[in-house]
């Protein structure tokens, strides 16, 4: 079976790739939730628009970490936990597509 390589796109001395199993499913679910989402919704219409959804994302993780620990609530938080990370690099494109080089 051959190996799965994610390159990690760092320069210099962060350079490299990881075949870390794990990480490389991770990386996976966060851009079929980005391609997903995207879809649905597309670019953020401000940063303000963009932190909200963020936020509403977090306090939707936030009120999952504070309830009683059950097998269910740790599906529940990788799934909100997928989102915030869905949403923050929606932000980060979004800037990115503001600025000027």
């Amino acid at each position: 079976m051959a190996e799965t390589v994610v390159d990690t796109g760092l320069q210099g001395s962060q350079q490299g790739v990881t075949t870390d199993p794990l990480l490389i499913k991770l990386i996976s679910d966060v851009v079929t939730e980005i391609h997903s989402a995207e879809l649905l919704h597309p670019e953020f219409p401000s940063a303000h628009h963009g932190y909200g959804v963020l936020l509403e994302e977090l306090e939707e993780l936030w009120d999952l970490v504070r309830e009683k620990e059950n097998e269910h609530r740790f599906w529940a938080m990788y799934k909100e936990a997928k989102q915030v990370a869905c949403v923050a690099i929606r932000f980060m494109k979004y800037c990115d597509s503001k600025m000027e080089f």
